[in-house]
């Protein structure tokens, strides 16, 4: 057939599927969010009530999120191990050593661990950095900290024993070049997820360091930025032995910030970011947020931390949940509006 047509005659053709899936998107959105309200129904009769009542949905979480997470008590009969320790540096109030922890099957996790010169048991913090971080970045061990706000010396020097892991996160010039998003997508392949591995990860450390004699194992917390903001998010909705957190510039509209890794088949139906954040609920929470943030938009985070603040309210704790709006982008806030909530550990 001798035919030939300008291109711009299919056009409108175009434009009506692009217009009819972004549609199609929309209500299965709709769907989604009708599904995950009927589905996230805790008990909220009593604080009490309601922790008992998220068992379930902490396991739903873990099987959403993939292998090993979702059968780290089949690991637990083998105790991590430190494998390595060696001194970094110190001043006359607290030492810095790198370890690398063995969790099990295959894996390990390294950071450094600066612990305060005290008497007794501390209490205990993990710091997590962000995308393009690393323990040393977010340690002031190089010419700044950034955006992390000297976060992991703020923590310490309020005499908390503060672990720093480097998780998949460092940049190219920080060590072997990859995409995080290739290890997500082959582990999601095999059931896992980057965010399943990592987070057994964690958890597996907050096992070792409960463990430690110098080590207060019931006043453990999590704060991060960013990236470090999303662990400390899910690590601690899953592991109730974390008693507060600061989540850091990651809290938003899931559905306008979902990058690859931070989606799992049918999470719209369960879990989102209140969701997620609820299962923290009755422990203390603050979710930070930077106002003029350009990648985490702030117009976007009001209705879902009302969602949270609500849960608390409801629930007759409010002290518990802080919202911490501050001035700046994508940063640690640089005062102790959100640091405050570390009084309580």
């Amino acid at each position: 057939m001798n035919y030939k047509e300008d291109s711009e005659k299919s056009r409108a053709y175009k434009e009506a599927q692009f217009e009819e899936l972004n549609n199609y998107i929309e209500n299965l959105r709709k769907a989604s969010d009708d599904d995950r309200k009927a589905y996230f129904v805790p008990d909220m009769t009593s604080p009490e009530a309601y922790e008992k009542s998220l068992e379930g949905y902490r396991k739903d979480f873990a099987d959403m999120l993939g292998y090993p997470l979702n059968c780290i008590d089949d690991f637990r009969g083998e105790d991590p191990v430190l494998t390595e320790e060696t001194f970094v540096c110190e001043d006359e109030d607290t030492t810095c050593h790198r370890l690398v922890i063995s969790v099990g099957d295959g894996l390990s996790i390294y950071g450094l661990f600066f612990k305060p010169k005290k008497e007794g048991k501390l209490p205990f913090m993990i710091t997590q950095s962000g995308l393009g971080g690393t323990p040393e970045v977010c340690s002031n061990f190089y010419e700044t900290t950034g955006n992390y706000s000297d976060m992991v010396e703020r923590t310490y020097t309020r005499g908390i024993a503060t672990f720093v892991p480097q998780l998949m996160l460092w940049g190219d010039n920080r060590g072997p070049a990859f995409d995080r998003y290739v290890f997500d997508k082959d582990l999601k392949q095999c059931g896992s997820s980057l965010t399943a591995v990592e987070v057994f990860k964690l958890r597996r450390a907050f096992d070792y360091f409960e463990k430690r004699d110098d080590i207060d194992e019931n006043r453990m917390g999590m704060l991060g930025l960013s990236y470090g903001g999303f662990y400390t998010l899910f690590t601690t909705a899953l592991d109730t032995r974390i008693k507060l957190a600061l989540s850091s510039c990651f809290f938003n509209n899931r559905y306008l910030i979902n990058r690859d890794d931070w989606v799992w088949n049918e999470s719209a139906k369960k879990f989102l970011d209140p969701e997620i954040a609820m299962l923290i609920c009755p422990r203390r929470l603050c979710i930070e947020v930077g106002k003029t943030d350009e990648g985490f938009a702030y117009e976007n985070v009001g209705p879902e931390v009302e969602k949270v603040r609500k849960t608390y309210e409801a629930l007759g704790i409010a002290d518990r949940f802080t919202f911490n709006p501050h001035p700046e982008g994508h940063a640690f806030d640089k005062s102790d509006a959100g640091m405050e909530i570390l009084k309580y550990l």
